[in-house]
């Protein structure tokens, strides 16, 4: 099997309430069964990660970051979350910058209460908020429409889509940025 990084390392060997982390990673490796039977953090752990984090070093906000690959997801792309490596897009949805004109775009997917990734962060953004959101601000990160775009499309076919079909590109990143 692959071998961890060595921040996970340190996360499995002194567990998730002994080490605080502020590394903006979207997740890091402990295993919790999520409401969809995926194995993933569990919401309680993302919050106390940044809950932890400000009580040791009192920095002046809390982030939750969402993924730059959950607005993909939600909108139809596909993704691997291997035990001991990064998440990456497997299946993009769009295969050019032609079906950008052909895909029913369904934005409602990427709502709270249609996404199960996006509720756990917001979950864990409200865990973070009743616990010191009188203290220091609290928010949840979303990828910009570029960044999006790119687990939309493959970065090479959106860079030179944005070059070739600028017109399908904007079309693209406007619904990203929905």
């Amino acid at each position: 099997p692959p071998v961890p990084g060595a921040l996970d390392q340190i996360v499995q060997r002194f567990g998730t309430d002994i080490v605080a982390e502020v590394t903006g990673r979207s997740r890091r490796i402990v295993r919790r069964a999520s409401p969809g039977g995926v194995d993933r953090l569990a919401v309680e752990n993302r919050a106390a990660s940044a809950i932890a984090a400000y009580e040791k070093w009192g920095q002046d906000t809390m982030v939750i970051e969402y993924s730059l690959h959950g607005v993909p997801h939600a909108l139809g792309s596909t993704w691997t979350d291997p035990e001991n490596a990064l998440p990456a897009i497997d299946e993009p949805l769009m295969d050019s910058i032609d079906d950008v004109d052909t895909i029913d775009w369904d934005v409602e997917n990427v709502l709270r209460e249609n996404d199960p990734w996006m509720k756990l962060n917001l979950e864990a953004a409200e865990m973070c908020l009743e616990k010191y959101g009188d203290e220091v601000g609290v928010s949840v990160t979303l990828p910009g429409a570029f960044s999006a775009a790119s687990g939309l499309l493959p970065v090479a076919k959106l860079l030179r889509a944005a070059r070739k079909k600028p017109e399908q590109t904007h079309r693209l990143l406007k619904v990203c940025n929905e």
